[in-house]
């Protein structure tokens, strides 16, 4: 009886590690994906197309226009986002200020440098493809 109760928790952590391993990998790889894309948008908006030209069985024509509509539309995406941007730059700031005033003074060094390397890393994605990082950086 002991020894099927070992067993059997060997195997409950074997497939726990697991999950965790699974997890942990296709999180690493969608962060690299996402961050190549972030880096490049040209070269997303070309997986994309082929990623359909594999599932759609796209013809040269096809495969054309749809790069064409990518395109176009990933530049009305970045009007819309530059459209925005001042507005979603104050409701950041306003936020940083309203929990700076909240913490003490080593915990708001703390968290001032923290929140401006998090701030980085959202201009760089909200950003990418609009040919500059923000309103405020001009």
């Amino acid at each position: 009886m002991k020894t099927s109760w070992k067993i059997i928790l060997a195997l409950f952590l074997i497939f726990i590690c697991g999950i965790v391993i699974g997890t942990g990998g296709t999180l690493i790889i969608e962060r690299a994906i996402i961050k190549r894309s972030i880096e490049n948008p040209q070269r997303a908006k070309l997986m994309l197309v082929h990623r359909f030209a594999r599932q759609y069985n796209l013809t040269k024509e096809q495969k054309e226009s749809i790069a064409m509509i990518i395109a176009d539309e990933a530049s009305k995406l970045a009007e819309i986002r530059m459209s925005v941007a001042p507005e979603v730059e104050s409701v950041l700031n306003d936020a940083q200020k309203r929990i700076g005033a909240e913490l003490d003074e080593s915990q708001r060094q703390k968290f001032e440098r923290g929140f401006d390397k998090w701030l980085e890393r959202f201009r760089r994605i909200y950003y990418a493809g609009t040919g500059t990082m923000s309103e405020s950086d001009k």
